[in-house]
């Protein structure tokens, strides 16, 4: 069985403790505005194409011998500005475990490990969980960064394998997710309530939009929520804008053009209420 990925991000600081390896899998059943990684969608391959690079010499255009897109990858090797390129390819179990293993010494050395990351990599769930047990089998630490829209069923397959949640929490009201994410946040919060109950660590990461999740009362739902189960700490992480470039190599409208960052003042403020709380909170990572 193979993995279907984007990126392999070797020495990553931002997903998890220590030193991590992070993998990228394709396909994500939320639709967020914000989303900075939108080649993440859909699965499978996908062309894209830089336009800043691009100066019109149709050289792809005449070497092309196909009506429609086959992604054979034949137009990439004759552009001369490197403007073409294909996002997505699938690795099997072995070649996963062998690129990972590669920095098994870091790892050690630093308290780091993997960590599975998207899209959703619990869409890839009976491809990725051989994976994890190979994995835990060598000792290694593994993250799973989840918004878990999943069923109850699939989330407890992973239960013995993964030693942290880094847990995608958008929003609590139900009305509001689905507007800004497309699906409806009832999963999510069942999801977290048997994270919890079943002692696993978890790490809450929070996109902060602003006029959309920073409001008092957004906040004070997170706060009654959160302080129903057990969560290690707290990760905001204020949206920045510096995906839409990536909407338009890959010939995707940017929905998100009338959303706000957070000002330095709105993050302080949601710090210090989740702090007053008792939470451990981390800007960032």
């Amino acid at each position: 069985m193979s993995l279907q990925i984007f990126n392999i991000q070797k020495f990553s600081i931002h997903d998890g403790p220590g030193i991590r390896t992070t993998v990228f899998l394709k396909g994500c059943p939320l639709r967020c505005l914000w989303c900075q990684n939108p080649e993440s969608f859909e699965k499978g391959k996908q062309l894209i194409v830089d336009e800043t690079k691009c100066i019109g010499c149709n050289a792809c255009i005449e070497f092309c011998k196909n009506e429609e897109c086959i992604l054979c990858g034949e137009c990439i090797e004759v552009c001369i500005q490197n403007a073409r390129s294909i996002i997505g390819k699938e690795l099997n179990d072995d070649e996963i475990i062998e690129e990972i293993m590669k920095d098994q010494v870091f790892y050690e050395e630093s308290e780091g490990g993997v960590t599975f990351s998207g899209g959703e990599p619990l869409m890839q769930i009976e491809q990725l969980l051989p994976i994890l047990k190979r994995l835990k089998e060598n000792g290694i630490h593994i993250a799973m960064d989840t918004s878990a829209y999943v069923t109850c069923e699939i989330l407890s397959e992973t239960i013995d394998y993964v030693d942290l949640y880094l847990y995608d929490l958008k929003l609590i009201n139900g009305e509001k997710h689905m507007k800004y994410t497309g699906v409806d946040n009832d999963r999510i919060i069942e999801n977290l309530r048997y994270l919890s109950n079943m002692n696993k660590r978890i790490w809450i990461r929070i996109p902060l939009i602003d006029e959309i999740n920073t409001s008092q009362s957004d906040i004070k739902e997170f706060i009654e929520l959160l302080s129903e189960v057990e969560i290690d700490q707290i990760n905001l992480i204020p949206y920045h804008s510096m995906a839409i470039g990536k909407y338009q190599k890959i010939g995707m409208e940017y929905q998100g053009k009338n959303l706000k960052e957070p000002s330095t003042e709105i993050i302080k403020r949601i710090k210090m209420e989740f702090e007053h709380f008792g939470f451990k909170v981390i800007v960032g990572g």
